[in-house]
């Protein structure tokens, strides 16, 4: 996450983006191994608001 900050604050939200899906990628491939090794985290709210931002990209067409 401290890179998507740093590519926000340099504009460059095409890396925003392109981080958002790998993210999003890998949290869809790893779901119940995430849970395992982080059970304090909500995963299906992360993924949720991992989506979301997805989202925001393609409206945006980035």
């Amino acid at each position: 996450m401290k890179n998507i900050e740093q590519f926000i604050k340099l504009e460059d939200y095409e890396m925003v983006c392109r981080t958002y899906r790998e993210i999003n990628r890998k949290i869809t491939l790893n779901f119940a191994g995430l849970q395992k090794v982080k059970p304090d985290v909500d995963w299906f709210k992360m993924r949720s608001w991992m989506k979301t931002e997805e989202e925001e990209c393609d409206k945006a067409e980035i």
